[in-house]
C-alpha cells in the first residue's frame, strides 16, 4: 500500500484502481483542542479573579483572562461578523485608494491606522479601569472591559468604520443625513457631539485627579506630544513608510521620558512647576488633549 500527498490531502492506494480519500481530521481535532484549552484557561482566570479576596492580586490573572477572551472573540465572533454580517471583501479598494487626493484621502499603512484606532478606543480604559477597580473591586471592572469590548465597543467601532468605508469615508453625521434626512442627520450630529463632550469631560477629570500632585506623571504625559510629532515627521519626511523604525524610536523616547520624569519629580524647582491645582490642571488637560490632536496630524497621511 502506497500513499501520495497532494495539497495537504492524503490519498491511499490499496493495490487496485480504486483509491480511498482520508480527510486530515488530526489537524482539525488539534485546533478544537487548542481553542478548548484557551477557553478553559480564560474561564479559570476569570474565576480566579472572582474568588480572590484582598487588595493584592497577581496581574497574570488579568492578562490571561484578557488574552483568552479576546482571542476567542477574534477567532469566532469577529470572524462571523466579518464573513456573515458585513461580508468583508479584501479585494475591494478603499476610499483612500480610489479617491486619493493627498489631503482628505491618503493611502496609509495599516499599522498606522491600527495605532490611531487603538488609541481612540483604548484611551480612557487605562485611566477609568483602575478607578472602577478601586471603587467596586477587580471583578466588575474586568467584566466591564472584557464583555463591553467584545459585545459593545469593538463591534460598534468595527461596524461604524466599515460603514464609513463603504460610504467613501463619510462621518456618522453625514451618513445619518443621507439615510434620515436633514433633521435626523442634525439630531445624530448633535447627539454624537454631546457624547464626545461628556466623554472628554470625564476623561479630563480622571486625568487631572490622577496627575495633579504627580510631577512625574504630568511631565511624562506632556512629553508624548513632541514625541508624536517627532515620530510623524520621521515617517513623513525622513523615512517614509518605515513604521517599525518609527515605532522603535517612539518607544525609546517614551521610555526616556519616563526616566526623565523621575528626575523631574526629585528636582524641587521643576517639580514645583508641575504640581497643579484642579482648575489649572483641567485647563492643562484640555491643552494636552488639543495638542494630542495636532500631534496626530503629524502622523496622519504617512504611508
Amino acid at each position: 500500500m502506497s500513499s501520495n500527498i497532494r495539497s495537504g490531502r492524503v490519498w491511499f492506494y490499496t493495490g487496485g484502481h480504486s483509491k480511498t480519500h482520508v480527510k486530515p481530521k488530526m489537524n482539525k481535532t488539534l485546533k478544537y483542542v487548542a481553542w478548548l484549552a484557551v477557553a478553559v484557561i480564560g474561564a479559570a482566570a476569570v474565576g480566579g479573579i472572582a474568588l480572590h479576596r484582598g487588595e493584592s492580586i497577581n496581574a497574570l490573572w488579568f492578562v490571561a483572562a484578557a488574552v483568552c477572551v479576546f482571542a476567542l472573540a477574534y477567532r469566532f465572533y469577529a470572524a462571523w461578523i466579518a464573513a456573515r454580517v458585513l461580508m468583508v471583501d479584501a479585494t475591494r479598494a478603499t476610499p483612500a485608494e480610489r479617491l486619493d487626493n493627498g489631503r482628505d484621502y491618503v493611502p496609509t499603512n495599516k499599522w498606522v491606522v491600527f495605532g490611531h484606532h487603538f488609541a481612540a478606543i483604548a484611551g480612557p480604559g487605562p485611566l477609568v479601569g483602575p478607578t472602577l477597580a478601586a471603587q467596586f473591586g477587580y471583578l466588575p471592572g474586568t467584566l466591564w472591559i472584557l464583555v463591553g469590548a467584545v459585545l459593545g465597543g469593538a463591534v460598534q467601532d468595527m461596524v461604524t468604520l466599515f460603514l464609513s468605508t463603504r460610504r467613501n469615508g463619510r462621518s456618522l453625521g453625514q451618513i445619518a443625513r443621507e439615510e434620515l434626512g436633514p433633521i435626523g442627520g442634525f439630531a445624530a450630529l448633535i447627539g454624537t457631539f454631546t457624547i464626545m463632550i461628556i466623554l472628554i469631560a470625564v476623561l479630563g477629570l480622571v486625568v487631572v485627579n490622577a496627575m495633579k500632585h504627580s510631577p512625574w506623571a504630568t511631565s511624562t504625559v506632556a512629553a508624548t506630544i513632541p514625541i508624536a510629532m517627532i515620530v510623524g515627521l520621521y515617517m513623513r519626511l525622513f523615512r517614509p513608510g518605515r513604521v517599525l523604525e518609527a515605532s522603535v524610536l517612539g518607544v525609546a523616547l517614551l521610555l526616556l521620558s519616563v526616566f526623565g520624569g523621575g528626575w523631574i519629580d526629585h528636582h524641587p524647582c521643576c517639580a514645583g512647576c508641575l504640581i497643579m491645582k484642579p482648575v489649572s490642571g483641567l485647563v492643562g488637560d484640555c491643552l494636552w488633549f488639543c495638542g494630542g490632536h495636532f500631534a496626530s496630524l503629524a502622523v496622519a497621511g504617512t504611508a
